[in-house]
């Protein structure tokens, strides 16, 4: 056997040697994952459970948040009828004031001219 081709049978041996060593590392490493997957996993049926809870939670929200919106937009009806009354009594005691405000201006010349005679 030629000194370059045992040089080279080393060589190979070396590398090869490494090349199995990163393999096992590989496969050990995939292994430790895989493990850890599965020992993580979720069920399909714990999933589902997980879900239709979330979606009762969010129903319940839901309802309050419309319980909730319904109350306030009741007050706020209330209380706008009810400044609507109070608007309607001021400008109705308004008209009332223009009115005699109206009548004073008119009444006031007659009573100078005819009975004090201005």
């Amino acid at each position: 056997m030629d000194k370059n081709d045992h040089d080279l049978l080393i060589r190979v041996d070396t590398k090869l040697g490494t090349l199995i060593e990163e393999v096992q590392l590989m496969r050990d490493n995939t292994n430790q994952r895989l493990s850890t997957v599965e020992q993580t996993k979720v069920e399909k049926s714990d999933f589902n459970d997980f879900k239709v809870n979330i979606q009762n939670d969010l129903n319940k929200t839901d309802l309050s948040f419309n319980k909730i919106l319904l109350e306030r937009s009741q007050h706020n009806d209330e209380m706008f009828k009810s400044q609507d009354i109070r608007i309607s009594r001021i400008e109705r005691n308004m008209y009332i004031g223009i009115g005699i405000l109206s009548a004073i201006q008119v009444v006031i010349p007659l009573v100078l001219k005819y009975v004090f005679n201005f």
